[in-house]
């Protein structure tokens, strides 16, 4: 993408630590810039009232708006951004609904740095090759286009790679079989003497694995909350 402009990419996530997480990795991925943060549906209608962006990474979890109302906001305003959506849900109904609403991806958390940065790229090559609207096109052009966004899955961008330490895994596991009530990250954390992202990643592996349930409430913050509880045998 040499000599092009860089993608512009409104990050939209309720979570600060997972938001600067984000930060990182568009930043840190050739052809993108970071050129906005939202924490709220409202801030992002506020973003895009005010600037002009390419793509939003949206969480579609926000703390006022569900992500996927905030599509059909957008859409019915006639804003032609791509989305791209980051979720913790695994209802395929949620998933059927964004791609009836013109989501380009749907990203499951925790996001690996090189998946996350694989889909970054895929997009890239899909806005570099549908960029002249005036040429003509075939059926294979269309074909051709469309796949750039879903190729074959392949070594650099599979799936994310296993968690560094089945030890620190076992012990997340083991403190959630002990505990009766659901527990957030940071009681994780504090419980067990690692930083609030670790807990998070290790929580959402287990939950990905079905062995802890997740579950949200929301504080006095209006935030969602997660919290995990064992399911596991």
């Amino acid at each position: 993408m040499t000599g092009e402009l860089p993608i512009r990419t409104l990050i939209a996530e309720a979570d600060p630590l997972l938001a600067d997480t984000h930060v990182g990795y568009v930043g840190s991925t050739a052809g993108f810039t970071v050129s906005g943060l939202a924490r709220t549906g409202a801030e992002v209608l506020g973003h895009l009232d005010h600037a002009a962006h390419d793509l939003i990474l949206l969480d579609l979890d926000l703390p006022d708006v569900r992500g996927l109302d905030l599509c059909r906001t957008l859409r019915a305003g006639d804003r032609s951004v791509d989305v791209m959506a980051v979720t913790s849900a695994t209802d395929l109904g949620q998933l059927r609904a964004a791609v009836s609403l013109g989501i380009v991806h749907c990203l499951l958390k925790p996001l690996h740095p090189r998946t996350f940065r694989g889909y970054l790229r895929w997009y890239a090559g899909f806005r570099q090759r549908t960029a002249d609207a005036s040429e003509p096109v075939t059926q294979r052009d269309v074909d051709s286009a469309l796949a750039l966004l879903r190729p074959e899955t392949g070594p650099e961008v599979a799936s994310p790679q296993p968690l560094s330490s089945p030890r620190m895994i076992d012990q997340v596991a083991a403190h959630l079989r002990l505990t009766r009530a659901p527990v957030s990250a940071n009681e994780v954390a504090a419980a067990l003497g690692i930083s609030r992202v670790t807990a998070r990643h290790y929580l959402e592996e287990l939950a990905s694995r079905r062995l802890a349930a997740q579950t949200r409430s929301h504080g006095s913050s209006g935030r969602p909350r997660h919290l995990y509880r064992w399911n596991g045998a």
